[in-house]
């Protein structure tokens, strides 16, 4: 799923053609990463057998840091516009369901990007996606 998802996120228009890698940020600003956690928990139980399961992301981004309100700027607009469109992208069923499958319920930025560590000459900015699938 993460692949197919890191995929799906490589759309978003943000991203300006970048490939969203899985599990490896990389020390180059302007890379982006989809890690997954071991934040797997059921919402529902289906006497089926089947379940409704929650999958928490990782969204990492390694941009430059402290290069002036501009580059602040910059960085904030890109991780506004990254969320904005995860969250559209919930709302849209046809993209979400062609690019990760028909088994995705909801996608969700679950917490916005922050700064998770600096170097003093790149950032690395992390958010959290969730994901509810259809299990069997």
């Amino acid at each position: 799923m993460i692949t197919k998802l890191a995929s799906f996120i490589s759309e978003c228009p943000a991203f300006s053609g970048e490939v969203v890698k899985t599990n490896f940020l990389g020390k180059e600003v302007g890379r982006a990463s989809l890690e997954a956690t071991n934040n797997r928990r059921p919402v529902t139980q289906y006497a089926d057998g089947g379940a409704l399961m929650r999958y928490s992301f990782v969204l990492a981004l390694r941009e430059s840091f402290g290069f002036g309100e501009m580059d602040s700027q910059r960085i904030s607009d890109k991780c506004i516009a990254i969320e904005n469109w995860i969250e559209e992208q919930n709302i849209s069923r046809d993209t979400l369901e062609r690019f990760v499958g028909a088994e995705v319920v909801s996608i969700g930025v679950s917490k916005c990007f922050e700064l998770a560590k600096s170097d003093g000459a790149s950032a690395r900015y992390e958010a959290e996606i969730e994901v509810v699938c259809l299990t069997i």
